[in-house]
């Protein structure tokens, strides 16, 4: 069973008041905790996915560029075919060439003619083929920037409640400050050096009658009446903070 040491302090101490000190630093700890970090971590998590698939829609973009002037080119290559054939069918009725110089234009008229027609058959099949990309790609884009919209929305209002926040800390700051410049000189230094040692909890109170309400220790009857009786500077054997009489 634990038990508690009388340490005798100072008879004007203004345990009150530093224990409305201790509250306040409480209050003040717990609203920090409560600043919205993980939502913080999501919103940078979401706006790198977001940034990676700008990226990637980019890359799209450029192969789709890369695929329209892969068919630029079979349509110049089209061209040039159509071109030859002309010449040809030109050179077929100029009374110029033997028949066997005839005969071999014209299995090329006939090799031109083929490769014309699968060019032909290409090209329609790679615009269209384009066209479902180019669709695509836009309703990709619309997406992102539908996206990129609420994620704005999002991470203005989170900076808004943050800011609300950092600005009631702030406020919490200064009232803190006010209050330490206030206590008395002997509340002053037994603040700083209990709150240097323990932390904002410098100051336990009973807890349910018994029990030292910041290591949750039973404490001895004898401790237990000297702090009902206002004794100061009762400490906690267990983890040695001043116990106020106070009932939770």
């Amino acid at each position: 069973m634990a038990c508690s040491f009388v340490f005798k302090w100072g008879e004007n101490m203004n345990y009150d008041q530093l224990y409305e000190l201790q509250s306040l630093k409480l209050r003040r700890e717990a609203m920090e905790k409560s600043y919205p970090k993980e939502r913080e971590v999501k919103l940078r998590r979401r706006k790198q996915e977001l940034l990676a698939e700008k990226r990637d829609l980019i890359l799209l973009e450029e192969k789709l560029r890369m695929h329209i002037k892969d068919i630029h080119k079979l349509q110049d290559e089209k061209e040039t075919i159509l071109e030859e054939i002309a010449r040809i069918n030109e050179d077929l009725y100029s009374n110029k060439f033997t028949a066997k110089e005839l005969t071999s234009m014209q299995n090329r008229l006939e090799n031109l003619e083929s490769t014309l027609a699968n060019r032909h058959n290409r090209i329609e099949k790679e615009n269209a083929m384009i066209v479902a990309k180019r669709a695509d790609l836009k309703e990709k884009k619309n997406s992102l920037v539908d996206r990129m919209k609420d994620y704005e929305a999002k991470v203005e209002e989170y900076l808004q409640e943050r800011n609300r926040l950092l600005e009631k800390l702030k406020q919490m700051d200064e009232q803190i400050q006010e209050f330490i410049m206030m206590l008395n000189v002997e509340d002053r230094v037994f603040y700083e050096r209990e709150s240097g040692k323990y932390g904002i909890e410098m100051l336990s109170i009973l807890k349910k009658g018994r029990f030292c309400s910041c290591c949750s220790m039973l404490l001895e009857s004898d401790t237990i009446f000297a702090v009902k009786a206002e004794s100061v500077g009762i400490r906690c054997q267990s983890c040695g903070r001043v116990i106020y009489n106070l009932e939770e």
